[in-house]
């Protein structure tokens, strides 16, 4: 096994160059499609628990218009899924987040944090 260099997900995006995203249609959205640009990496996260890190990939997001970018971790290979289909199931959190939101507003949830 090899020493491996630990770096922050958001220091790698930030190394990156447009050259390094693919551009495609990330999702449906309330006005028309989303478009943005995705970059995909295999990387290998620990979370200090475990005996041994895990392989993921990283999904970079970055929709079209907008600076900041959006990180996720999936456990399918890179391989395995297209970038937009990557970019397409990160997503979908926002719709999940829609309604829970909805849910709270109508019935007066209230959530303590």
């Amino acid at each position: 096994m090899t020493d491996a260099i630990s770096i922050q997900a958001q220091d790698y995006g930030k190394a990156l160059t447009e050259k390094d995203f693919t551009k495609g249609r990330i999702r449906k959205g309330t006005k028309g499609g989303i478009n943005g640009c995705i970059h995909l990496k295999q990387v290998w996260g620990w979370d200090g628990k475990e005996n041994c890190g895990r392989e993921r990939t990283l999904i970079i997001r970055k929709a079209q218009g907008r600076l900041a970018a959006k990180y996720a971790l999936s456990n399918f290979k890179e391989t395995e899924k297209s970038p937009q289909k990557f970019a397409f199931m990160q997503s979908q959190r926002f719709w999940i987040e829609k309604a829970f939101e909805t849910v709270r507003e109508s019935w007066g949830w209230l959530i303590i944090r």
